[in-house]
């Protein structure tokens, strides 16, 4: 859990609200963005840096091209959500580990995976409920590990977030003193 200790918060309130709300909501969304900015682009640099240099050599192209920056209009108060959405979709695998499943149909599995000799089967007569049939898939592998790549980037950014969002409510503040 992350904790930050914030001084002057009343004197910034208080500055805010010499404004009408819809420049208190530009100046605080401006920098939040700024400070996500900051996530986003070493996160990039992260995904490019540690999945070249894996045996796989995964291609990342699609991944640090889908790490984006949403506004979240559902929160009360103004949230900004960075991770991958539709073009990365697979980076929440990659971040968090994931279980092979092999490929489909009847086939004998020898060196996929590191495995020995397996038959698998995708038939589903063969299980009860869907659980029991993804279960018999999954005999025998091994969970893959996750490579954290964006909490990593928070946590390792930490302040300079803090800082660039500082900077930026400032010189929003001193454009219309």
């Amino acid at each position: 859990m992350i904790t930050f200790e914030v001084k002057g918060m009343a004197e910034l309130d208080r500055a805010l609200k010499r404004f009408p709300i819809d420049m208190q909501r530009e100046a605080v969304d401006k920098s939040l963005k700024a400070g996500g900015e900051i996530v986003r682009r070493h996160a990039a640099n992260a995904v490019r840096s540690k999945f070249q240099k894996t045996p796989e050599k995964y291609r990342t192209g699609d991944l640090v091209k889908g790490i984006t920056m949403r506004k979240d209009r559902s929160a009360s108060m103004p949230t900004f959500n960075i991770g991958v959405f539709k073009r990365g979709w697979y980076g929440r695998l990659l971040e968090t580990g994931w279980t092979p499943t092999g490929p489909r149909g009847h086939k004998t599995i020898t060196s996929i995976y590191g495995l020995s000799p397996l038959k698998v089967t995708t038939k589903r007569t063969d299980a009860k409920t869907w659980r029991d049939w993804r279960a018999q898939r999954q005999q025998g592998r091994h969970k893959k590990e996750g490579m954290p790549w964006l909490e990593p980037s928070f946590m390792k950014n930490q302040y300079m977030i803090v800082d660039a969002i500082a900077a930026s409510l400032r010189k929003y503040l001193n454009t219309y003193k």
